[in-house]
């Protein structure tokens, strides 16, 4: 027996080792691989460790006409030459799939609601939530206009190099996250980039306010709504200059009546609303060197891999750099031999509810001017990792697709639903290939969405700004609140006029600026509302209006900058109200400061707590009175004004105590905290600073901890131009000297890279929060770079 025993366990301990290992592990957030698989040393990670060496690679069989080069710089920045905008496309998708093919395949799943497939039933609310949104519908909407564009044929082969690539990638050369997450590429297409460009309207069009505002309108009564929320920042220094004179002709909107019951259910905001961006652009008279300066800085989420891939694309007609979108052909922010370009998101509202009354106790007919009107249907099946799949029925009706059938039904009319009928790669072809400010106004014009702000500068020294997208001309109430939906004269009473979208070219003041600001005053004869930022907007342009002699290190330092105008306004004013009731140990400091948030610095750890307990402590009654339901609160910009305005105004009263407390009585309260607060903090680390206590990371996309960047030492907060916030910050920094022959620099926060084992995945963060710039090499001749060019490769009929 104990020979047989023997002789049984280690057989029985090797059968359980190849159960074990043959298995997939399961985690809190969906599965991994199993073990036998990611280990195998021909096909698991270990493949995807690189050397970055690199020697001259030959790929015949593309679907080119002639062959196509691409060198690298030291950086691993290609600069791809083709005989034709074509090829040179081919070889762009080639590359997004060689260095950001996870990327490209998560987004597009992300915004396709398929993300339970890779991780399991943890993201199928989120999988139902793109699907009710229309994320996909869209999607297939746009791919199928763009087949009647007459550029259409570079998408084709903008796909066809993606898929080039994936058909000759082995399995053990896939990305290290196919193998991680235990599940294959596929095949690439026009729809897929759709999503991508979907993913980004998500992102910054998606914002819908509609419930809350709602919630908060039937809470407060008409009066005090209008009175806590008002449109307008009499303070803000909007993107057209105030007084313009607008020569147009508005379409007289409608009356939709709101919706004016709670909506118990929250809508989930896919946004950051602290995100920002910024561009401008000077003209010659202004700059030391006598040409124009075009920057821009877009803020978006930091991820890793990075949102952007940098490229130089040339053809014997055009010749580009700049900042691609992996998923998407062309560059999207860049430069070629006679103009820069650079965007930064319009705030305005292009997402609206309305309510939908069933007649029918199936839910498939409601009411639509009198007449019952039957949805259309679609049976939607979501695949779920190791799960039987389940299935969902959309149903879309004359707004758009039913986003929530509840106690209360809401349809949603987004932008992007209907703004599909245009040629978006004729935008960016155009662009890549503009010659002067004709050309650059001829290919924004195809620009539907999300809606950018448009900054232009040129060689012949033009300067420019365009207000561009497809913006709607909503009834009275503009979309802030639910409506009904009942009658189409509550609809979008069409788009505004190409011609009549705010714009400004070669300004008197010799510059052009934006930062998510108010497009116009509130002279410009189309209403509208939105999502805008009321400090850095004005920061900019007060800093603009005073400069002279601009040098391109000038336009570094404004991008960089970190100076807070809304604690310049506010901290003074704080601190005069609790000057003679407080310690003055910390007034004495902030007395000292000048308003920037570099990251050794005390100063801002100390305001951000004062000004956010001060705030807690004034709308608190606000959030009792919300409960679970979505609710509005004030902007901060009226807080300000409140307490310089009116410190006893009633709002500042807390009505569950027996005392009457004003501005001062909460900003002492709020200072004692807050002291109390940042002592403590100092007590347990004597080291701390802004750095520390913000904690900036870069998350890898797939929230690894491993395979994400942390504690990186830099300043920076929302409200400045430098807007960095934990998760949120420059995607791409980019300075242009418009002279005859471009000059730039710019840098991105991560690598070219999407392999977390290579060199260039994240080899650019440190300097991208140390302040710094890569010069930004544009030339038509690969010779130029001989000295840079550290690895080529052909790609070959």
């Amino acid at each position: 027996m104990p020979r047989l025993l023997s002789r049984t366990i280690p057989v029985l301990l090797t059968v359980l080792y190849f159960w074990f290992v043959s298995r997939p592990i399961e985690t809190g957030q969906g599965s991994l691989p199993p073990l036998a698989t990611f280990f195998n040393p021909f096909t698991g990670f270990w493949q995807n460790a690189e050397s970055d060496s690199f020697s001259e690679d030959l790929s015949d069989g593309a679907n080119v006409s002639s062959a196509v080069r691409i060198v690298y710089n030291e950086r691993l920045v290609p600069h791809v030459y083709a005989d034709n905008e074509d090829d040179v496309a081919f070889g762009q998708g080639y590359l997004h799939a060689k260095y950001r093919l996870w990327q490209m395949d998560i987004t597009a799943r992300q915004a396709a609601g398929r993300l339970a497939e890779v991780f399991g039933e943890g993201l199928l609310e989120n999988d139902r939530r793109m699907r009710r949104m229309g994320m996909p519908w869209a999607a297939a909407k746009h791919a199928n206009a763009w087949r009647q564009c007459p550029d259409f044929s570079q998408v084709e082969s903008y796909v066809a190099g993606v898929n080039f690539y994936i058909q000759n990638l082995k399995p053990g050369d896939y990305p290290l996250e196919f193998k991680l997450f235990d599940y294959e590429p596929e095949l690439w297409s026009a729809y897929h980039t759709a999503l991508i460009l979907m993913a980004m309207n998500l992102n910054l069009c998606g914002r819908n306010q509609d419930i809350a505002a709602t919630n908060t309108r039937a809470a407060l009564g008409d009066d005090m709504y209008q009175f806590l929320f008002p449109r307008w920042n009499p303070r803000q220094s909007p993107i057209i200059p105030a007084g313009t004179i607008w020569n147009v002709d508005s379409i007289s909107p409608g009356t939709a009546l709101p919706y004016d019951q709670p909506v118990h259910h929250h809508f989930e905001q896919f946004s950051d609303p602290g995100t920002g961006s910024n561009n401008w652009a000077v003209n010659g008279e202004l700059t030391a060197s006598g040409y124009p300066i075009l920057c821009n800085d877009p803020h978006l989420s930091l991820s890793l891999p990075s949102t952007w891939y940098e490229i130089q694309l040339a053809t014997p007609e055009y010749c580009c750099y700049g900042v691609t979108l992996p998923g998407v052909p062309n560059i999207i922010i860049g430069f070629n031999q006679d103009i820069a370009w650079g965007v930064t998101n319009v705030g305005m509202d292009v997402s609206d509810f309305y309510q939908i009354d069933w007649i029918d106790t199936r839910g498939t007919t409601y009411n639509l001017d009198g007449q019952p009107i039957e949805v259309e249907v679609q049976e939607e099946l979501y695949h779920v990792k190791h799960e039987s799949p389940v299935s969902d029925t959309l149903k879309f009706t004359h707004w758009g697709p039913v986003y929530l059938d509840d106690s209360i039904v809401l349809a949603l009319r987004w932008l992007p639903h209907i703004a599909y009928n245009t040629c978006l790669n004729s935008t960016f072809l155009g662009l890549n290939q503009a010659r002067d400010y004709g050309d650059f106004l001829g290919a924004i014009q195809h620009f539907s969405n999300p809606p950018q702000n448009f900054a232009f500068a040129s060689r012949t020294g033009d300067i420019a700004l365009k207000v561009q997208g497809f913006l709607p001309v909503k009834p009275t109430f503009e979309g802030e609140f639910i409506m009904k939906g009942d009658q189409t004269a509550r609809d979008w009473e069409g788009m505004i006029p190409f011609l009549q979208t705010p714009m400004i070219k070669n300004p008197e003041r010799g510059f052009v600026s934006s930062a998510n600001q108010h497009s116009t005053d509130t002279t410009y004869p189309y209403r509208y509302h939105g999502y805008y930022d009321d400090f850095r907007g004005r920061t900019l342009n007060l800093a603009l209006e005073q400069m002279k002699d601009i040098t391109v290190d000038d336009m570094k330092e404004l991008q960089l900058s970190t100076y807070n105008l809304l604690a310049a306004e506010f901290c003074p004013v704080l601190a005069g109200l609790v000057e003679k009731y407080v310690d003055d140990k910390w007034l004495k400091r902030l007395k000292d400061w000048d308003f920037k948030y570099g990251p050794e610095d005390l100063q801002p750890i100390f305001f951000e707590h004062w000004f956010r307990t001060f705030r807690d402590l004034t709308w608190d009654e606000l959030d009792v009175l919300a409960g679970d339901l979505d609710m509005l609160r004030p902007e901060d910009w009226h807080l300000v004004d409140m307490v310089i305005a009116s410190p006893e105004h009633e709002i500042f009263d807390n009505k569950r105590t027996s005392v009457t407390e004003d501005a001062r009585s909460l900003a002492a309260e709020s200072y004692r905290k807050t002291t109390q607060y940042v002592d403590s903090l100092l007590a347990m680390n004597p080291a701390l600073d802004w750095s520390a206590y913000k904690q900036v990371r870069i998350n890898h996309l797939s929230r690894i901890p491993s395979f994400s960047k942390v504690e990186i030492n830099t300043g920076g907060v929302s409200e400045a131009l430098n807007s960095i916030k934990r998760t949120h910050g420059p995607s791409w920094r980019m300075v242009v000297e418009a002279g005859p022959s471009m000059q730039a620099w710019g840098i991105y926060p991560g690598g070219q890279s999407g392999n977390p084992g290579s060199h260039f995945y994240d080899h650019m963060v440190d300097d991208w929060a140390d302040g710094q710039y890569y010069d930004l090499v544009l030339t038509p001749d690969p010779a130029d770079l001989e000295s840079r060019i550290i690895y080529s490769e052909f790609l070959r009929p």
